[in-house]
Protein backbone atom coordinates (compact mmCIF):
# COMPACT_ATOMS: atom_id res chain seq x y z
CA UNK A 1 0.00 0.00 0.00
CA UNK A 2 3.03 2.24 0.37
CA UNK A 3 3.37 2.79 -3.62
CA UNK A 4 -0.44 3.91 -4.04
CA UNK A 5 -0.12 5.99 -1.19
CA UNK A 6 3.12 7.72 -1.99
CA UNK A 7 1.94 8.15 -5.15
CA UNK A 8 -0.52 10.31 -4.02
CA UNK A 9 2.06 12.48 -2.27
CA UNK A 10 3.56 13.45 -5.23
CA UNK A 11 0.75 14.62 -6.57
CA UNK A 12 0.84 17.18 -4.72
CA UNK A 13 3.97 18.15 -2.40
CA UNK A 14 4.43 20.54 -0.09
CA UNK A 15 6.77 23.39 -0.76
CA UNK A 16 8.59 25.23 1.87
CA UNK A 17 11.63 26.81 -0.78
CA UNK A 18 11.98 27.42 -4.89
CA UNK A 19 13.40 25.14 -6.66
CA UNK A 20 16.90 25.53 -6.90
CA UNK A 21 18.76 25.38 -10.72
CA UNK A 22 21.44 23.03 -11.38
CA UNK A 23 23.70 22.91 -14.12
CA UNK A 24 26.15 20.16 -12.69
CA UNK A 25 26.40 16.68 -14.28
CA UNK A 26 24.22 14.08 -13.28
CA UNK A 27 26.67 11.78 -12.29
CA UNK A 28 28.20 15.01 -9.80
CA UNK A 29 24.75 15.12 -7.86
CA UNK A 30 25.58 12.68 -5.64
CA UNK A 31 29.58 14.37 -4.50
CA UNK A 32 27.11 18.09 -4.61
CA UNK A 33 24.32 16.87 -2.49
CA UNK A 34 26.68 15.46 0.10
CA UNK A 35 28.63 18.52 0.16
CA UNK A 36 26.06 20.28 0.64
CA UNK A 37 24.51 18.39 4.27
CA UNK A 38 28.26 18.80 5.49
CA UNK A 39 28.29 22.33 4.80
CA UNK A 40 24.39 22.70 5.99
CA UNK A 41 25.67 21.07 9.09
CA UNK A 42 28.63 22.70 9.83
CA UNK A 43 27.31 26.56 9.25
CA UNK A 44 24.62 25.33 11.98
CA UNK A 45 27.07 24.51 14.00
CA UNK A 46 28.65 27.90 13.58
CA UNK A 47 25.31 29.76 14.61
CA UNK A 48 24.16 30.19 10.86
CA UNK A 49 20.90 30.37 12.04
CA UNK A 50 21.14 33.15 14.47
CA UNK A 51 23.52 35.19 12.13
CA UNK A 52 20.66 34.73 9.16
CA UNK A 53 20.33 31.83 6.51
CA UNK A 54 21.09 34.64 3.91
CA UNK A 55 23.69 36.59 5.75
CA UNK A 56 25.99 33.49 6.70
CA UNK A 57 29.18 33.18 4.19
CA UNK A 58 29.37 29.57 3.45
CA UNK A 59 32.20 29.93 0.82
CA UNK A 60 34.93 28.98 3.53
CA UNK A 61 32.97 25.65 4.71
CA UNK A 62 32.32 24.10 1.35
CA UNK A 63 35.95 23.22 0.73
CA UNK A 64 36.28 21.75 4.17
CA UNK A 65 32.86 19.95 3.25
CA UNK A 66 34.49 18.68 -0.05
CA UNK A 67 37.08 17.11 1.46
CA UNK A 68 34.49 15.02 3.65
CA UNK A 69 32.59 14.59 0.76
CA UNK A 70 34.89 12.63 -1.52
CA UNK A 71 36.04 10.67 1.23
CA UNK A 72 32.05 9.12 1.92
CA UNK A 73 30.96 9.11 -1.58
CA UNK A 74 34.61 7.68 -3.08
CA UNK A 75 33.79 3.45 -1.60
CA UNK A 76 30.02 3.95 -2.66
CA UNK A 77 30.84 4.44 -6.29
CA UNK A 78 33.67 1.99 -6.24
CA UNK A 79 36.60 5.07 -7.04
CA UNK A 80 40.03 5.96 -5.75
CA UNK A 81 39.42 9.31 -4.17
CA UNK A 82 41.90 10.85 -6.59
CA UNK A 83 39.87 9.92 -9.07
CA UNK A 84 37.20 12.15 -7.72
CA UNK A 85 37.25 15.80 -9.18
CA UNK A 86 37.01 18.91 -6.62
CA UNK A 87 34.43 20.87 -6.99
CA UNK A 88 34.00 23.50 -9.79
CA UNK A 89 33.13 26.45 -9.61
CA UNK A 90 29.50 27.01 -10.84
CA UNK A 91 28.97 23.27 -8.20
CA UNK A 92 30.13 25.56 -5.74
CA UNK A 93 27.35 27.79 -6.23
CA UNK A 94 25.40 24.92 -6.32
CA UNK A 95 26.29 23.78 -3.07
CA UNK A 96 25.73 26.83 -1.33
CA UNK A 97 22.59 27.14 -2.33
CA UNK A 98 21.29 23.47 -1.55
CA UNK A 99 23.03 24.65 2.05
CA UNK A 100 21.01 27.89 2.31
CA UNK A 101 17.87 25.22 1.25
CA UNK A 102 18.48 22.29 4.11
CA UNK A 103 18.71 25.30 6.53
CA UNK A 104 15.10 27.15 5.37
CA UNK A 105 13.85 24.06 5.81
CA UNK A 106 14.78 23.86 9.66
CA UNK A 107 13.57 27.55 9.74
CA UNK A 108 10.66 26.80 8.28
CA UNK A 109 9.87 23.66 10.74
CA UNK A 110 10.70 26.10 13.79
CA UNK A 111 13.78 24.50 14.66
CA UNK A 112 16.32 26.84 15.14
CA UNK A 113 16.51 25.91 18.62
CA UNK A 114 15.72 22.29 18.21
CA UNK A 115 17.39 20.14 15.86
CA UNK A 116 20.44 17.63 15.54
CA UNK A 117 22.20 16.82 12.22
CA UNK A 118 22.90 13.27 11.61
CA UNK A 119 21.10 11.48 14.68
CA UNK A 120 22.56 8.03 15.87
CA UNK A 121 19.81 4.81 15.88
CA UNK A 122 20.99 1.82 18.02
CA UNK A 123 21.04 -1.53 16.17
CA UNK A 124 18.61 -4.06 16.67
CA UNK A 125 19.23 -8.01 15.82
CA UNK A 126 20.12 -8.29 12.24
CA UNK A 127 19.66 -4.20 11.59
CA UNK A 128 22.81 -2.85 12.45
CA UNK A 129 23.56 0.94 14.23
CA UNK A 130 22.07 3.57 11.41
CA UNK A 131 22.62 7.22 10.75
CA UNK A 132 19.42 9.22 10.20
CA UNK A 133 19.79 12.80 8.28
CA UNK A 134 18.24 15.70 10.72
CA UNK A 135 15.97 15.42 13.42
CA UNK A 136 13.99 18.44 13.96
CA UNK A 137 11.43 18.78 16.56
CA UNK A 138 9.68 15.93 16.93
CA UNK A 139 10.64 15.20 13.36
CA UNK A 140 12.81 12.53 11.60
CA UNK A 141 13.82 13.86 8.47
CA UNK A 142 15.55 12.11 5.39
CA UNK A 143 17.13 14.43 2.27
CA UNK A 144 17.05 13.46 -1.20
CA UNK A 145 18.21 15.88 -3.66
CA UNK A 146 17.35 14.41 -6.73
CA UNK A 147 15.18 15.59 -9.76
CA UNK A 148 12.84 12.74 -8.61
CA UNK A 149 9.76 12.84 -7.05
CA UNK A 150 9.45 10.90 -3.66
CA UNK A 151 9.37 7.07 -3.37
CA UNK A 152 7.73 4.38 -1.12
CA UNK A 153 11.66 3.52 -0.01
CA UNK A 154 12.41 6.59 1.49
CA UNK A 155 9.42 6.36 3.87
CA UNK A 156 11.11 2.69 4.65
CA UNK A 157 14.49 4.13 5.11
CA UNK A 158 13.15 7.10 7.57
CA UNK A 159 10.72 4.01 9.12
CA UNK A 160 13.48 1.44 9.70
CA UNK A 161 15.52 4.44 11.74
CA UNK A 162 12.10 5.33 14.05
CA UNK A 163 11.78 1.37 14.86
CA UNK A 164 15.30 1.63 15.46
CA UNK A 165 14.52 4.51 18.10
CA UNK A 166 11.51 2.48 19.29
CA UNK A 167 13.75 -0.09 20.23
CA UNK A 168 15.55 1.67 21.97
CA UNK A 169 14.30 5.02 23.53
CA UNK A 170 16.87 8.22 22.67
CA UNK A 171 14.85 10.48 21.11
CA UNK A 172 11.32 11.68 21.13
CA UNK A 173 9.75 10.82 17.15
CA UNK A 174 6.05 11.69 16.38
CA UNK A 175 6.32 12.24 12.83
CA UNK A 176 8.48 11.20 9.69
CA UNK A 177 9.67 14.14 7.05
CA UNK A 178 11.53 13.16 3.72
CA UNK A 179 12.53 16.83 2.31
CA UNK A 180 14.22 17.42 -1.07
CA UNK A 181 15.94 20.61 -1.02
CA UNK A 182 16.79 21.03 -4.64
CA UNK A 183 13.24 21.10 -5.37
CA UNK A 184 12.20 22.77 -2.31
CA UNK A 185 9.15 20.46 -1.73
CA UNK A 186 8.75 18.18 1.59
CA UNK A 187 6.51 15.47 2.84
CA UNK A 188 5.93 15.09 6.60
CA UNK A 189 2.83 13.23 8.42
CA UNK A 190 2.42 11.43 11.70
CA UNK A 191 4.11 8.07 12.29
CA UNK A 192 0.74 6.78 13.90
CA UNK A 193 -1.06 7.96 10.72
CA UNK A 194 1.16 7.04 8.22
CA UNK A 195 0.95 3.39 9.87
CA UNK A 196 -2.68 3.92 9.88
CA UNK A 197 -2.46 4.78 5.94
CA UNK A 198 -0.25 2.30 4.81
CA UNK A 199 -0.77 -0.87 7.27
CA UNK A 200 -4.04 -0.37 8.52
CA UNK A 201 -2.60 -0.70 12.02
CA UNK A 202 -0.97 1.50 14.78
CA UNK A 203 2.43 2.98 15.51
CA UNK A 204 2.96 0.94 18.22
CA UNK A 205 1.79 -2.35 16.76
CA UNK A 206 3.97 -2.25 13.59
CA UNK A 207 6.87 -0.70 15.67
CA UNK A 208 6.97 -4.19 17.83
CA UNK A 209 5.92 -6.36 15.28
CA UNK A 210 9.20 -5.10 12.90
CA UNK A 211 11.55 -4.89 16.52
CA UNK A 212 10.16 -8.70 17.18
CA UNK A 213 11.45 -9.81 13.42
CA UNK A 214 14.89 -8.12 13.89
CA UNK A 215 15.65 -9.66 16.90
CA UNK A 216 14.24 -13.16 15.94
CA UNK A 217 15.80 -13.44 12.72
CA UNK A 218 19.12 -12.19 14.29
CA UNK A 219 18.74 -15.18 16.86
CA UNK A 220 17.95 -17.46 14.37
CA UNK A 221 20.83 -16.77 12.25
Amino acid sequence: MADQFIRRVNLNPMRYDYAIASNSAPDRRALINEAAFITARMAAQNSALDIGVERYSYLDLVKEAEISAIAKIAPLEKRAVKDISSIAGYEIDEVVDLSKSILRFIVSERGQGDFLFSPLFPGCGMVSEGEGDLLVRDALCELKGGDRGFRSQDLRQVFTYICLNYSRHRFNIDRLCVVNPRRGVKFEIGVNTLCNAIAGRSFYDVASDLVKFMSEVAISR
